[in-house]
């Protein structure tokens, strides 16, 4: 770009040097041409000159205003392609979710040795969400696609991790991990989650409508699909402030699935007698 801007400079200083020296003012000319009155040359037994139509310069016949203007008209079309040239897409900003800490956080000395193992996956998200770019909700049914904003890495994936860490600290006597595990581990539990929407709403909120379901070690549902939609107040303007929603969002989703597991006393003699 640096190269093409530089040659089009260069052409334009031609350019700007030919027209301004073509161009003569009235005076000057009044003035040669009464020289050579006074002092006539003699004239030489030669030819006269020929137009030479490629050697002609286009401005060389042009009145002295027709030559400003072409000057002018040069120089602005110069610094409008310049400015052009010049024009730079903003930068693009990635976001990570993060996991959140309990609002109560347990009593890790009452509390049994973590025995039941815990798999979150697989985590899917709808066609809508299932794009680098962050998605919020307009008012009329439209959805906006932040082009400049994106998620570091799959939505899936990031959503997983965030659920298996803040499951990891509300949900007691479990090992948590997110799927895919590459170590060969016997799982007594597996959280499988939907996410159908994650994103703001035009009432300066954040929605997260997700479906999910506890499944066994061989994939049999143990638990109907249970159905969750939470909002969360968007306490940042920006971008920024509506991840963070998200974070706070999927942290009461976690909520709500260690509250099930504790209060339906699940663990793994029960998944195994099942």
């Amino acid at each position: 770009m640096k190269d093409f801007n530089a040659g089009i400079l260069f052409h334009c200083h031609i350019i700007s040097s030919r027209i301004i020296s073509s161009a003569e003012s009235n005076t000057q000319r009044r003035v040669r041409h009464a020289h050579n009155k006074a002092y006539p040359r003699p004239k030489a037994h030669t030819q006269p000159a020929r137009f030479n139509v490629r050697t002609a310069h286009p401005t060389c016949c042009l009145p002295a205003g027709q030559k400003l203007c072409f000057l002018m008209t040069a120089l602005f079309l110069l610094l409008t392609l310049l400015s052009g040239c010049a024009t730079h897409s903003p930068p693009t900003t990635f976001y990570e979710l993060r996991a959140l800490p309990p609002a109560v956080k347990p009593d890790r000395q009452q509390t049994p040795a973590a025995t039941t193992v815990l798999a979150v996956g697989p985590v899917t998200v709808s066609g809508l969400l299932d794009q680098p770019q962050l998605v919020s909700a307009a008012a009329n049914n439209v959805l906006q696609i932040a082009e400049y904003h994106r998620w570091g890495g799959s939505l899936a994936a990031n959503a997983a991790r965030v659920m298996a860490s803040n499951l990891a600290s509300r949900a007691t006597g479990y090992q948590v991990f997110a799927l895919p595990w590459p170590i060969d581990l016997a799982v007594d539990y597996r959280l499988a989650l939907n996410i159908n929407r994650l994103y703001a709403v035009p009432d300066a909120a954040s929605l997260l409508d997700a479906d999910w379901t506890l499944l066994n070690g061989a994939g049999q549902a143990l638990t109907p699909v249970r159905n969750v939609v939470l909002r969360e107040a968007t306490n940042m303007q920006g971008y920024p402030g509506l991840v963070g929603a998200f974070d706070r969002l999927l942290a009461k989703l976690a909520d709500s699935v260690a509250a099930t597991l504790q209060r339906n006393g699940i663990d793994a003699e029960t998944v195994r007698n099942r």
